[in-house]
């Protein structure tokens, strides 16, 4: 294991100190689920929120809660296509 390998450990093991989902007990069940789905979204590496209400990354709760839309969808797709250090090979030459 090298330098890079054991920093990219630490981190790792640093963001799942520090991520925590909280969800309300007195939320109603839609309402708690739709907090849960937008959490996740962070969870996954959504960081930032959304400007529209349509989307489960909005950056607040609406009437009507929506579903995972493509725009979400679209976005962790372009977060995880992006190139990282963070990790470690599976194979070595």
């Amino acid at each position: 294991m090298d330098e890079m390998d054991l920093m990219a450990i630490a981190l790792v093991l640093l963001l799942c100190w520090l991520l925590e989902i909280l969800i309300s007990p007195t939320q109603g069940t839609e309402a708690a689920q739709a907090a849960l789905r937008h959490e996740l979204g962070h969870g996954l590496g959504i960081w930032g929120h959304s400007d529209r209400p349509t989307d489960v990354m909005y950056y607040s709760q609406v009437r009507r809660p929506p579903r995972i839309s493509h725009r979400d969808m679209t976005t962790l797709r372009y977060v995880y296509e992006q190139p990282t250090r963070l990790g470690w090979c599976l194979l070595r030459d």
